[in-house]
């Protein structure tokens, strides 16, 4: 190969250097004229709606037969009953609503979760939804259930994704009326759903309004109260901000209304023991225990929302446990 004199190799470097000099001088003058033709960026799309996931979460086993105590008074215990069927343990999260709960309920329906044999015999599962439409009629035990929601950091149990316990005590009614009502025909009972409701408006209105932040769904949430039992603080201490407390002043003053048409006293300010009817714990709602007549296609037994959930067990079958996040 011949070697280039010294003059030519000067030169070409000369001209490399030139022809990069062009280059850069070209590409920066490019990029000044995009940057000048580039449109604003577009709002993004609005995202498809769809369905929060983990909103309820159901532990389902089957049974030979289940007992839940409905109420707790000492002298007048009650108990609901089912035979062979299947034990719902349920709780509800934060941001769950009557979507969720029709989702969850035709989920539990429609899962082939019943059988009739014992363990490993290869007995056909069924669902609820197959032993209605082969003319059977399934039993079912519904047990409210906050702790499924639990997470174990360290030594402690949290229960950040809880929902409060006033959304799931209207989750858990309305979980258990779409229960009763999933396989009726036609529309539903309202006469019997109007009727239920209005035992539990009366329930309610027997708690005095001194109380009513002391017992039931609200117990160990608040630290202090003031002199009418409205609290004042949470039960770590902290000062309850100007929005809670005008909520629960809101309910406070329903519950003095409700009550004082019940025929009882505006409360026992200043301190005393609340009045208590005889099985029917304060605070609490209503035993649900509503089996539906022996017309009805569905036997449900629905544990008490704020009791203890004594519960009695067997499974000789095989409790064939599964969990589902609805």
């Amino acid at each position: 190969m011949a070697t280039a004199s010294p003059g030519e190799a000067e030169e070409r470097t000369v001209a490399l250097e030139q022809t990069a000099h062009d280059l850069t001088i070209r590409y920066n003058a490019l990029s000044a004229a995009l940057e000048q033709l580039q449109l604003p960026p577009s709002n993004p799309p609005s995202p498809v709606p769809t369905c929060a996931a983990n909103q309820i979460r159901m532990v389902v086993q089957r049974c030979n037969k289940a007992s839940i105590l409905l109420t707790q008074h000492p002298k007048d215990q009650v108990w609901g009953h089912i035979e062979r069927g299947l034990v719902v343990s349920l709780s509800f999260a934060k941001g769950a609503d009557s979507q969720a709960v029709k989702r969850a309920v035709k989920a539990l329906c429609s899962a082939p979760l019943v059988t009739f044999g014992s363990w490993g015999d290869g007995d056909k599962l069924w669902s609820m939804s197959d032993l209605v439409a082969d003319g059977k009629r399934p039993q079912v035990m519904i047990v409210p259930q906050a702790s499924l929601y639990s997470k174990l950091k360290g030594k402690t149990l949290t229960y950040r994704e809880l929902a409060d316990k006033e959304a799931s005590l209207e989750l858990y009614q309305a979980f258990v009326g779409e229960l009763q009502a999933y396989f009726e025909t036609g529309q539903r009972d309202l006469a019997a759903q109007s009727q239920a409701n209005q035992k539990a408006v009366e329930m309610k209105a027997m708690i005095p309004p001194d109380v009513l932040f002391k017992q039931g769904e609200y117990e160990g949430c608040y630290g202090s109260y003031d002199e009418r039992g409205v609290p004042l603080t949470t039960r770590e201490g902290d000062p309850l901000s100007g929005s809670q407390q005008k909520r629960l002043e809101k309910i406070y003053q329903a519950q003095v209304k409700r009550h004082a048409k019940r025929g009882g006293s505006t409360g026992n300010i200043g301190g005393g023991s609340p009045v208590q009817q005889k099985g029917s714990p304060v605070g609490r709602s209503r035993p649900t225990n509503a089996d539906k007549p022996e017309g009805s296609k569905l036997h449900v037994v629905a544990g008490v929302f704020g009791n203890c959930q004594s519960l009695k067990f067997e499974a000789e079958c095989g409790p064939f446990m599964h969990q589902f996040d609805i």
